[in-house]
């Protein structure tokens, strides 16, 4: 049997939107050309943002640079600065701004960019600047040493496994590309470097009487959770705005004080100041699987509505100030 989730405690206004957003999504299909909608996108997120960023209104502003490249307007750093009220510009070498965010939209980065950066501005505080490597092979070390268990097989656990199922991914994050497959094709699947074989998460829970898939997308910042999504798929899912739910659940809501604390513990393992974590719970043993780490997360669902998408921005903000108002006191220690 699946877990039975039970309906999110959103406001009526809150449970109107999510019944009218299909209706709106088939709309916008109909009525509109994709550049027109992708325009009423960025007018809602950014608009969203502006007004978050209200609170900030008679605040000090922040300006920071990004190293070594900057984030595209798909990213959610965008948003988030005018939530935070806040300036990112382009890494120039000059020493005109306190702190830098590094951002740097791989999987891998070599140690020398920072380093790099370090030696040349000595005393610079640097967002990120430890999340180097967000490999699946390098978090899974980093979740067993935060959690005391990991999500990556090898051939002797292969063998060993009860299960029939395994999971291919690439090694890389966010290629997605998972799949699927028998004892036999993960033992193969582990000849090839760019491949790592996982164990099968069952996240299946019941929702509204029929059978979803639940992952968790969390949001950190400045050392605490920021926001959890819960993404519901169908399994059957041929229509992806039209059979999802994005439901918003405070962080005590979705883990225990020492699941929160391993959350916190793999961040700063990772070196994440601010970024998102994909976390699966499965439905068996009821453990928590953190399966990716992004310190380069895009922007919210677009078929998430405002409410929802207001409150992960505003606490994005809230979170990017704080550290921001680090980098001005930081000595370099």
């Amino acid at each position: 049997m699946c877990e039975v989730m039970a309906i999110p405690t959103d406001s009526v206004f809150d449970r109107a939107l999510e019944r009218l957003a299909p209706v709106v999504w088939r709309l916008q299909l109909k009525l509109l050309k994709p550049k027109q909608i992708r325009a009423l996108r960025h007018v809602k997120h950014y608009g969203l943002a502006a007004i978050a960023g209200l609170r900030y209104a008679f605040e000090n502003s922040f300006t920071f640079q990004y190293y070594p490249e900057t984030p595209t307007r798909h990213h959610a750093a965008r948003v988030v600065c005018v939530a935070a009220r806040c300036r990112g510009v382009s890494y120039n070498g000059r020493n005109d701004a306190r702190a830098v965010c590094f951002f740097h939209d791989d999987t891998a980065s070599p140690q020398a960019f920072t380093e790099a950066l370090r030696r040349s501005r000595p005393g610079i505080y640097v967002i990120n600047g430890s999340c180097l490597d967000i490999s699946k092979r390098h978090v899974d070390i980093l979740h067993k040493k935060a959690f005391g268990y990991g999500l990556n097989l090898d051939r002797p656990a292969i063998a060993a496994s009860r299960d029939e199922r395994f999971v291919v991914k690439s090694n890389a994050n966010a290629a997605h590309q998972g799949r699927l497959v028998t004892r036999d094709d993960a033992l193969s699947a582990l000849d090839e470097d760019r491949l790592v074989v996982q164990k099968y998460v069952d996240t299946r829970v019941s929702y509204r009487g029929e059978s979803w898939v639940c992952d968790h997308r969390v949001g950190v910042g400045d050392g605490r959770i920021l926001f959890v999504i819960r993404k519901l798929r169908l399994a059957k899912n041929v229509f992806y705005p039209e059979t999802a739910h994005f439901i918003l659940t405070p962080p005590q809501g979705a883990f225990t004080p020492a699941e929160t604390e391993a959350i916190m513990r793999l961040c700063r393992l990772a070196g994440l100041d601010i970024g998102e974590l994909d976390i699966l719970r499965d439905r068996r043993d009821r453990k928590l699987y953190v399966c990716d780490v992004s310190r380069t997360p895009q922007r919210m669902p677009s078929s998430m509505i405002a409410p929802k998408v207001f409150h992960c921005y505003a606490e994005y903000a809230k979170a990017l100030r704080s550290l921001l108002r680090k980098g001005l006191s930081y000595d370099g220690g």
